[in-house]
């Protein structure tokens, strides 16, 4: 792609649940029929070859990962930028890991996600990540986060400082599916950065998933596809128009990043006393 061009492939993966071999075949096949489409990186769902699972006997030891050699294989075999989800086993604990690897089986970025969603448990299985971590890809300075974290916008805020495209990738069942798109909007409108949001489709053993990956403007407005094929759509993301919304409607400049600071050190009770 030309200079300060992206192009992304959100994948809304039918995700067969703790499975990984045929979720391995169904991304093989993805790639194999996507190979002469012209993009940059493919962006698949949370805990890609499992489906969104607290069996932490699948997760695998990071540094022995069979999953990230698959990817890897994938990325050089395709020439494309990859992001993928899953379950690891690391220094005795689990994490639920984003990992993005470039078209040349680089590791490029890991993060783990930060609020386990203790609704189903799931802080009882997975530690919380304690980092947030940024790369440049494609003169993109960009950052990932995972499912439940979009309802903290803590987090998001302090991503905007030093990204203009922050991802999550999601298993967000389809009876919350309008939070989700409140949600995305809202962190993209808040901190005026491209949000890319990647949800599976498809059920597993409680939950039904449609599809509702997607790509928002820095305005909030949701993007059009160029291409839309099943589990796939394609999207262009020019870095101008970044900047131009920035410049032309400049609310991010207002943000009081040292009054925030002094808020949560104090406490919010304490900030509003009189």
């Amino acid at each position: 792609m030309e200079k300060n061009k992206l192009r992304v492939c959100l994948v809304s993966l039918n995700q067969e649940f703790e499975d990984k071999e045929k979720n391995k075949n169904k991304i093989l096949g993805i790639l194999k029929n996507t190979k002469n489409y012209e993009y940059d990186l493919a962006i698949f769902p949370e805990m890609t070859l499992t489906g969104y699972t607290m069996n932490t006997n699948l997760s695998e030891e990071w540094k022995n990962s069979n999953s990230l050699k698959f990817f890897i294989e994938c990325s050089i075999t395709y020439n494309k930028s990859i992001i993928f989800g899953i379950s690891v086993k690391e220094n005795n604990s689990y994490k639920n890991r984003a990992c993005f690897i470039n078209n040349k089986g680089d590791v490029l970025l890991t993060y783990d996600k930060i609020h386990p969603f203790s609704y189903v448990g799931e802080d009882k299985y997975f530690k919380g990540g304690h980092e947030l971590k940024f790369t440049n890809y494609e003169d993109f300075n960009l950052a990932l986060t995972i499912c439940y974290d979009l309802r903290f916008p803590e987090i998001y805020s302090i991503l905007s400082q030093n990204s203009e495209l922050i991802i999550n990738i999601a298993n967000w069942p389809a009876k919350r599916l309008e939070h989700r798109k409140i949600l995305l909007k809202s962190r993209a409108i808040e901190n005026q950065v491209f949000m890319i949001g990647v949800n599976r489709i498809g059920k597993d053993y409680s939950n039904e998933y449609k599809k509702s990956s997607m790509l928002i403007y820095p305005s909030g407005q949701i993007a059009k596809p160029i291409i839309n094929e099943g589990e796939i759509e394609i999207y262009e993301i020019e870095k101008e128009i970044f900047s131009n919304y920035r410049n032309s409607f400049p609310t991010y400049q207002d943000k009081r990043w040292e009054l925030y600071y002094k808020f949560y050190k104090r406490g919010v009770c304490d900030a509003f006393k009189r």
